[in-house]
């Protein structure tokens, strides 16, 4: 269940399971991290979200990142392979979502090669003139879902620092 603060349009309109049992949106399927209330502007922490070359710094799972951030554009990512400790694991996610200092989302669609549709989705919410909250989802989509739990897992656990 999503807090009330965060408002994603694309779940109030996308094809649920029973519909689409390939891409379809199970509600159940939808992880969320920890919200973070944050000290700073929602300016200041969409210029952190947007700095992909420090994604890494306050993102531990995610140790690289590139993209321009266009929608429909790559984000090629290296990420941390927690089913084999101490290696990294390539990934290609295509922005799809990009609100400034509201929303930055990116999402893998299904293929055969990897039958694993999902999208993320970081949200930002001012709070006051000097403050705001953060939190990401991750909404894995279709029958299939990722298999591995130790992944699901990490990817709602994002730290800011």
């Amino acid at each position: 269940m999503l807090p009330e603060w965060i408002d994603l349009d694309w779940m109030k309109t996308a094809r649920l399971l029973a519909e689409d049992p390939v891409e379809g949106l199970d509600p159940e399927a939808v992880t969320v991290s920890d919200t973070v209330e944050i000290a700073a502007p929602a300016r200041v922490v969409w210029q952190v979200l947007t700095d992909l070359d420090a994604y890494a710094d306050w993102n531990p799972f995610c140790v690289r990142a590139r993209s321009t951030l266009e929608m429909g554009a790559p984000v090629e990512m290296a990420l941390v392979n927690y089913a084999a400790p101490g290696t990294l694991v390539p990934n290609c996610e295509f922005i799809c979502g990009f609100e400034p200092e509201r929303l930055l989302s990116w999402s893998l669609p299904w293929s055969r090669e990897w039958p694993y549709p999902a999208r993320r989705d970081q949200v930002i919410a001012a709070t006051g003139a000097e403050s705001c909250r953060y939190a990401s989802t991750d909404a894995f989509s279709g029958r299939e879902r990722h298999p591995c739990p130790t992944l699901r897992r990490p990817l709602g656990q994002a730290r800011v620092r």
